[in-house]
């Protein structure tokens, strides 16, 4: 049987191919209907393929007056997980320290001094890896 859909697979691949006529999504959409399971016939893709969807990978720590494409790339997390909402700069100011702090009290056992003191003004090691979890 499983042999059977391959071999299925590889007509209709070879197929389209020889048309010219297909891009790459929409040959994965006829890969998934020739297969059947629970991922419209797909395999699970999340192993694979992030789809522009993986999480960023933190590895250094950033801290207030920064800029770079690191803290950047931190904006748009946060913004994805609903603590930033303006354009992402790439400068950690005012308000990137507002969103981080915001994160690190629902994601993190802080101490008072990086609560009270430091107010999101530093991503250090411990939110690092919050945020690479």
């Amino acid at each position: 049987m499983i042999i059977k859909s391959y071999a299925t697979i590889a007509i209709v691949l070879e197929h389209l191919l020889k048309l010219r006529c297909v891009h790459i999504n929409q040959m994965a959409k006829y890969i998934n209907i020739l297969q059947d399971n629970s991922y419209y016939g797909a395999i699970d893709p999340a192993p694979y393929w992030s789809g522009g969807s993986a999480k960023p990978l933190f590895l250094k720590d950033m801290a207030y007056g920064e800029r770079s494409e690191e803290v950047r790339k931190l904006q748009e997390y946060l913004s994805s997980q609903g603590y930033f909402w303006v354009e992402p700069t790439g400068f950690y100011g005012d308000i990137t320290a507002k969103a981080v702090l915001e994160y690190q009290v629902n994601n993190i056992n802080l101490s008072w001094w990086e609560r009270y003191v430091l107010k999101g003004k530093r991503v250090g090691p411990k939110t690092r890896a919050s945020l690479n979890s």
